[in-house]
């Protein structure tokens, strides 16, 4: 348990470093007149995705099932 509230600590103290710089280079790249659009855009493609990938693991997960396999164990892979 203390090794996952560590890796946890990392991923989201490095999480609060990184946005400053995202939010910058994002700036710089996208003109002001297109960042809603273009934002707007990539939080649909970002959702799609999400969910597609929520529909193939549990699908992986009732084939493991189904098949008597341990489906978690393959999810990783995923």
């Amino acid at each position: 348990m203390a090794i996952l509230l560590v890796a946890l600590t990392f991923y989201y103290g490095a999480n609060h470093f990184a946005n400053p710089l995202w939010h910058s280079l994002m700036g710089d790249l996208v003109p002001e007149d297109m960042r809603g659009r273009y934002f707007a855009q990539r939080s649909r493609l970002m959702n799609v995705a999400n969910f597609v990938a929520l529909v193939c693991a549990g699908l992986l997960l009732r084939f493991a099932k189904d098949h008597g396999h341990i489906g978690a164990a393959s999810l990783p892979s995923f």
